[in-house]
């Protein structure tokens, strides 16, 4: 339970920075999302996340939730949504990131199944499905 909190943590503290970088001061997607991956990596050089976690979750989820935080901000707009991506997230990482080693990406496919979830809950599943109509 205690490490599941951690992951949360980790997952909001990802989505947040993300946001920042793409939303805030305009990096854009992908040059937002590699700050923060640039950022877990010397922050997990520097402090000691192996003795409150497995070292390489927290670095394994900041990819994710950079992965996640690309999303538009109608998607992830405010706390609530922030919240509810990082539960999913957390979910989907301790489910799903062993099982899809190797499709694609587990971290990148584990961080899809978030996005798709956390619209569904969000939206509902018609919002989801007219995401994906093709007109």
């Amino acid at each position: 339970m205690v490490n599941a909190l951690y992951l949360l943590s980790y997952f909001v503290l990802g989505i947040s920075l993300t946001i920042l970088f793409v939303h805030r001061f305009n990096l854009g997607a992908v040059g937002g999302a590699s700050l923060t991956m640039i950022v877990a990596g010397i922050a997990e050089k520097v402090f000691p996340f192996h003795k409150i976690s497995m070292g390489s979750d927290f670095t394994n989820i900041m990819v994710m939730s950079a992965f996640v935080s690309m999303s538009s901000l109608e998607i992830l707009g405010d706390k609530k949504d922030i919240l509810l991506f990082s539960i999913v997230g957390t979910f989907c990482y301790k489910t799903f990131s062993y099982t899809f080693a190797g499709i694609g990406g587990s971290m990148g496919m584990s961080a899809f199944v978030t996005v798709i979830l956390s619209i569904t809950i969000k939206k509902g599943l018609s919002h989801l499905i007219t995401i994906f109509k093709i007109s």
